[in-house]
């Protein structure tokens, strides 16, 4: 790495011009200051995240304690919401997906969608441990977008 100005005995020789720098080669955009077909800087942060807390989507909570634990039978209770309004979403598509680092495939051990309260109720058989770190994550689909809730499983 060079130095921009050459230092002589720990001080600065500000008096002599700076060293080109090599690593400072200039990249052409073909854009100049001022120049109308400049981009348009970035919009200021949170203008995206404003817009959509003013659009509805879906939200999926526990509605009890979930314990993934490998070789046994798990119940899932979840419920989906409205961001908005709060409501429940009935007939929302809801799957639970066993991933293990020890296994590439997706184990899918239940699947169904919500009641009319919003909520979905489930047992699954979780596989026996084979190695490696495991999650079940519980996803689900509606008109009002995606979502999931992931836990790891422990032994």
């Amino acid at each position: 790495m060079s130095c921009l100005y050459p230092v002589v005995h720990g001080e600065s020789d500000l008096s002599e011009e700076p060293a080109e720098n090599p690593l400072a080669a200039t990249i052409d955009h073909g854009f100049e200051p001022g120049d109308s077909a400049a981009p348009a800087p970035a919009e200021p942060e949170g203008v995206s995240l404003e817009a959509q807390r003013e659009r509805a989507h879906l939200i999926l909570r526990a509605a009890s304690d979930h314990d993934f634990a490998y070789g046994r039978t798990a119940k899932v209770n979840i419920v989906a919401v409205d961001s908005l309004s709060n409501a429940p979403l009935g007939g929302v598509q809801v799957a639970v997906l066993f991933k293990s680092t020890a296994d590439p495939r997706r184990v899918v051990l239940t699947q169904g969608e919500t009641g009319q309260d919003g909520t979905f109720t489930s047992e699954a058989q979780l596989p026996a441990y084979n190695g490696g770190t495991s999650a079940v994550v519980i996803t689900a689909h509606s008109d009002l977008g995606q979502s999931e809730i992931k836990h790891l499983v422990h032994r």
